[in-house]
This record gives structure tokens, sequence and C-alpha cells, in this order.
């Protein structure tokens, strides 16, 4: 009898407990087969983790370089935005983040875009593109040094207060109207030389071999590295207004490769 009432009270107690949550979903980072109602998910992420390399070496502002010409020339600084980014997934396609971004137009149109744009700078070595759903074997990435034809002439001011296009900084704006693509700040000569900002407002596109693999419920991190020397080696800095603008744009989509430094 007594057996019975305590096999009684137990089953009472167990249907009176609070259901346990968490995350159902196994594409999730935090999945969670234990629980009993599915809450709170949060899905994996893409990201890039850029070295800032000079040659074999990371860069240094305090370093003195030699391009092909034998000038000398320091880099103070290098700005760039990169978006439009895609996987190439084995057996599934082109996968991109699922982050959107809608932005109202001078003339009260809508655009809405992949949220997928990054300011580069020297001085930070890590960022997050946006959430990705995907999984299996990474053959390539593909992205683009600029942005899209769509957004260059957006004003700032349509994007979010937080967001890379709201406040870009001066070096990529373009003076004649709209966002630049890439900028880089040398001086030259490397000793007591001018300051110069080399500009420019075309966008190139990089595709790169990954062979990385991805699974489910797991964050996505694919490891660059870009080398600045590429971007100056053939350019004569003590006069960048003759540089061909399309030439240095394809030297610099050259500058990357997949892999730490």
């Amino acid at each position: 009898m007594r057996k019975g009432l305590m096999m009684l009270v137990g089953l009472l107690l167990l249907s009176c407990s609070k259901p346990e949550e968490g995350c159902l979903d196994i594409r999730a980072t935090n999945f969670d087969a234990t629980a009993d109602e599915s809450c709170c998910c949060t899905y994996p992420v893409l990201r890039l983790l850029l070295s800032h390399a000079a040659g074999s070496v990371f860069h240094s502002p305090d370093s003195v370089y030699v391009n092909d010409a034998g000038q000398s020339y320091r880099i103070m600084g290098v700005d760039y935005f990169l978006s439009d980014v895609a996987l190439l997934v084995e057996g599934t396609g082109w996968v991109r983040v699922s982050d959107s971004l809608t932005v109202t137009l001078e003339d009260g149109s809508i655009l809405t875009v992949d949220d997928d744009i990054l300011h580069v700078s020297r001085n930070q070595s890590s960022y997050s593109v946006g959430t990705l759903l995907t999984e299996g074997v990474i053959d390539s990435i593909s992205f683009r040094i600029g942005l899209i034809p769509d957004l260059v002439s957006v004003d700032p001011e349509a994007f979010p207060a937080d967001h890379p296009l709201h406040s870009p900084p001066d070096v990529l704006v373009d003076p004649t109207g709209g966002f630049g693509s890439v900028a880089v700040k040398l001086i030259a000569p490397a000793e007591n030389g001018d300051t110069l900002t080399w500009s420019a407002a075309l966008s190139t596109r990089v595709t790169l071999d990954v062979g990385q693999t991805v699974l489910t419920g797991y964050d996505v991190e694919i490891p660059m590295t870009v080398d600045y020397l590429q971007w100056i080696r053939e350019e004569d800095v003590a006069q960048p207004s003759v540089i061909n603008v399309t030439d240095w744009m394809a030297r610099i989509a050259l500058s990357f490769r997949y892999g730490n430094l």
C-alpha cells in the first residue's frame, strides 16, 4: 500500500514539473535534445579571419618596404569594404548569409539586399558576416572588394546607425559622390616623405579555393591572408595620380589567399 502511494506521489510530482525549455533545432549552435519545449535558438555565424600581411610577415606601420622600382614607403593604414559574400558548398551550390538589409532610397523606393557588408581595416582581424545555415564541404569562397552597384550611391543616413555604411571613414567616401571601395594611406619616401592616400571606387571580385568541412550547428570560420605589398609592388609611389585603377584593383584581388599567415 505504502509503495503504491509513493509511486502515485512521484507521478503527480512529475506531471506538475515545469517543461524544460531549450533549442530543439538541430541546425542551431545551442541544440539541446533533452529539452521539452523549443526556445531561444542561436544559429551559426559565418566569420572571416583575416591575417594582414606584408609579404611573409604581419604588416606593421613602422616597417619600411621597397617596391619593384626601389622606392621606399610605409603603409600607415588600409580601409576597404568587403561584401557580396558567397560559399560554394559541394552538392548544394552557392550559399549566402540569411541576414537582409532594407533601406529607403531618396525617391521613396525600397531596396533590400544581403546584409553582409564589412568595413575592413588593419586594426581588426575577425569579422562576423552573418547567420549561415549550411553543412558539407566548402569548395570555395567568393566576395567583392567594394559594394554592389545598387548601394554605391545610397545616402549613408539611410542605413542603421550601427551599420558600416552609416558612418564610413572619409577615405571610403568618393569625392565625386557615393561610396569608395578601397583606400590605402602611405608615407613615401619612407623617411620624411609625404603622406599619400590612394583610393578607388571600382569594385572587384575575389574567388578562393577553400576545401573546408563544416558540420551542422557549428560556426563557419574562413581564414584568409591579404598581402598589402602586392597592392604597391608595381606602382610608382611618387606619382599616385598615374595609377591605372582597373589594373590596381586586379592586383588587389590577387593579394588574397585562403589560410592564415
